[in-house]
């Protein structure tokens, strides 16, 4: 997402089309259902408006169509022989048995019936939480971050941790050239569908890396990078 919408300005557009089709394999044997999606979806509104600029008859560069007519028989080819060497079969295999996860997703509501008011507000015993969930059959965990957060530490304590979360990525925010926000939405979306931050876990700080090193002020263009090179 972070490419699509402009990122890292110092790649040369002849890698850029490459790296994101890197990306989107990579979600397959990699990423989740729900970041596989959602980067298809985001992918697809973020063609929109560029294939109607081109319906339109608007003046389109040469580098662009010879790109598209160069790339559009190779695609159809990689799909071709990935289609015959299985890949979707693996594709179609991760929504077809998801383990459980997506009724642990409805199920964890229900261990806030079996808590006092106390337990919800200052956070159940790890335990007693760990006891309630293996018995209803959660082998996958709390596959929420703010849910797990409530359950184990309760809401006081989330609730500040949550305002704590925004503020930092709104800080992040502020320091950044324009383009960020797909990558931000993808992000967000993404981390709530399994425990994420709630555990122990490098994903916000590799996205605060990644945001700040893609959408820098001062990062270098390729035309500014020849025009001065280092040393």
């Amino acid at each position: 997402m972070a490419l699509l919408a402009g990122g890292g300005a110092a790649l040369p557009k002849s890698l850029r089309a490459p790296a994101v089709l890197l990306q989107f394999v990579a979600l397959v044997p990699f990423g989740g259902r729900t970041a596989l999606l959602l980067a298809s979806a985001m992918t697809a509104l973020w063609l929109v408006p560029r294939a109607l600029v081109f319906l339109r008859g608007q003046r389109v560069s040469l580098l662009a169509i010879a790109v598209i007519a160069t790339i559009g028989p190779l695609l159809c080819l990689a799909l071709g022989a990935a289609s015959i060497g299985g890949f979707f079969d693996v594709f179609t295999e991760r929504f077809a048995d998801d383990g459980g996860s997506a009724e642990a997703r409805l199920a964890m509501f229900d261990i806030f019936d079996q808590l006092s008011i106390r337990d919800i507000l200052l956070g159940g015993g790890a335990d007693v939480i760990d006891s309630i969930r293996r018995t209803m059959g959660l082998e996958w965990g709390i596959e929420n971050p703010i849910v797990r957060l409530m359950l184990y530490q309760g809401v006081i304590f989330t609730s500040f941790l949550v305002a704590g979360f925004a503020l930092f990525l709104w800080d992040i925010a502020r320091s950044l050239r324009p383009g960020y926000a797909m990558a931000f939405v993808f992000f967000i979306v993404v981390i709530n569908s399994y425990e994420s931050i709630s555990n122990k876990s490098a994903s916000l700080a590799r996205f605060a890396v990644l945001m700040l090193t893609m959408f820098s002020f001062a990062e270098p263009r390729p035309r500014d990078a020849q025009r001065h090179p280092p040393g």
